[in-house]
């Protein structure tokens, strides 16, 4: 299942005869999960269920059915101006937070990436920094495994931080987007905060950056070692 976000869950209005009221979304601007086609052009029929008010509508495209769900969606009603959780089944799966090359290089950094990625939709805020900063820690040891196979035993066994300090075959940008990443993602554990204003949102685009960069480097290896070299 698969939260949604705000801007995605468009008309809110009641559920036509339900009391108490219950406010839920006339169209949801989401892709179908099975063949990507739009689904923000159906209209929503809400019932409800106990503690749940769902919803079910078929793909156009590919007939596949996609139920959305809200949790006790009374709930909000204390809370003026703030609307309840949308959730999707079946879940879109998360674009990839890695680029393909750093997902070869280090295929857990990448799970730990997108598991990351599905707590975020489910607006577990308070644990994604330490699932991003995980994700980095296994794409930094591995891609410097990848580069010195040689030293896989002491790479593995060093602290993150000792890894970024003492790499000498990592370029400098990976190293400093790194460094800004580790920071962040270690800063948002601790009971009192040295950069309150940061949050998990820095953190991920601070290891896209990172990830970006070791791509670039693994493209400019690759193509270093399939052009020949003439003087």
């Amino acid at each position: 299942m698969w939260a949604l976000k705000p801007e995605q869950c468009r008309q809110w209005g009641p559920i036509p005869n339900v009391t108490p009221p219950i406010r839920v979304p006339c169209h949801i601007d989401a892709p179908c999960p099975e063949c990507n086609r739009s689904l923000i052009g159906e209209q929503l029929k809400w019932q409800r269920m106990g503690p749940l008010a769902f919803a079910r509508i078929g793909c156009k495209g590919c007939t596949t059915n996609v139920t959305f769900v809200i949790v006790d969606p009374t709930q909000p009603q204390s809370m003026p101006g703030k609307d309840p959780l949308v959730f999707q089944s079946p879940a879109s799966q998360p674009a990839p937070l890695l680029p393909p090359r750093c997902a070869q290089v280090s295929p857990t950094a990448h799970l730990i990436a997108q598991q990351t990625l599905v707590a975020e939709s489910l607006g577990l805020s308070e644990l994604l920094g330490m699932g991003y900063r995980k994700a980095l820690e296994f794409l930094i040891k591995d891609y410097l495994i990848d580069r010195q196979p040689d030293a896989a035993d002491q790479i593995a066994s060093r602290p993150l931080a000792q890894c970024l300090e003492s790499a000498g075959s990592m370029g400098h940008q990976i190293r400093e987007m790194g460094k800004r990443t580790a920071w962040v993602a270690n800063d948002l554990t601790h009971y009192v905060r040295k950069r309150p204003g940061l949050d998990h949102t820095v953190v991920k685009t601070l290891l896209s950056i990172t990830a970006k960069w070791i791509d670039f480097e693994l493209e400019t290896q690759e193509l270093n070692d399939t052009i020949e070299h003439r003087p």
